[in-house]
């Protein structure tokens, strides 16, 4: 079965989204909000755009608890090159929801099983090296250093699945 005639890609300012309020069932957004520098704002133009019966589902990097700034100091290289300003908390991410009017249904704390990714991104990046540097250069090198970092696994980041409703 196609659904090419059900289905409209449409690119736009997530802060300011073309569509109606009230006009979708759901909506998501997949690891989206931490290089969007506004999470509030743009969570709330989510909340306009889904009907009141609707949910906003996110997925998000966090700290899983607050994280020693001389630490986020440390780790400013690696989430410049993921391009993410902040880390919101584990713990506060109710209120930053609720901050853009939205209620939570659930949090669920996939760090465990997200960190996973992390090895398989590193021995790809070991097994591609030499070639990626040479298609790319130096920016490519400055990426794949930071991916190959101890620091790109720290057990005090973490990533949060959030349900929320209108």
């Amino acid at each position: 079965m196609f659904v090419d005639d059900q289905v409209r890609f449409v690119r736009a300012d997530p802060h300011a989204m073309p569509f109606s309020a009230d006009t979708f069932d759901a909506a998501w957004a997949v690891e989206t909000l931490p290089h969007l520098g506004d999470r509030v704002g743009v969570l709330r133009e989510l909340a306009r755009v889904v009907k009141s019966s609707g949910v906003v589902v996110v997925s998000d990097f966090v700290q899983r608890r607050p994280v020693a700034q001389d630490l986020l100091d440390e780790l400013e290289p690696i989430l410049t090159t993921y391009d993410i300003d902040e880390l919101p908390t584990f713990g506060g991410y109710p209120k930053l929801l609720a901050s853009a009017g939205l209620q939570v249904v659930e949090l669920i704390d996939l760090s465990v099983e997200a960190r996973k990714t992390v090895p398989r991104m590193q021995a790809g990046a070991r097994q591609h090296y030499d070639a990626l540097v040479a298609a790319h250069g130096e920016e490519a090198r400055q990426y794949l250093d930071r991916i190959l970092s101890p620091l790109a696994v720290q057990p005090s980041l973490g990533y949060v699945l959030a349900v929320a409703s209108v």
